[in-house]
């Protein structure tokens, strides 16, 4: 797939790519924690949830992570 806006390219059936603030995200529940309901929806920066990029500059959970991109993300940025 490809952004029209930013001309970013990505493919995967979980990736999410957010159309605000242009960043690419490898699974919904990472997508979902850079837009928390406490901020009214807007978009945070990954880092600062520790999340990270991959050569590609995809953002996704660390490997050294407690849980796992199966887990979800609260909208707190927590996980459940």
């Amino acid at each position: 797939m490809r952004c029209r806006q930013c001309g970013k390219d990505w493919s995967g059936l979980k990736m999410c790519h957010c159309s605000r603030c242009h960043r690419t995200f490898s699974t919904l529940a990472v997508f979902d924690a850079h837009q928390p309901a406490s901020t009214g929806w807007d978009c945070q920066d990954p880092a600062k949830n520790k999340f990270v990029t991959d050569d590609r500059g995809i953002w996704k959970y660390p490997k050294t992570a407690r849980y796992t991109e199966s887990e979800t993300v609260s909208t707190s940025g927590g996980t459940s």
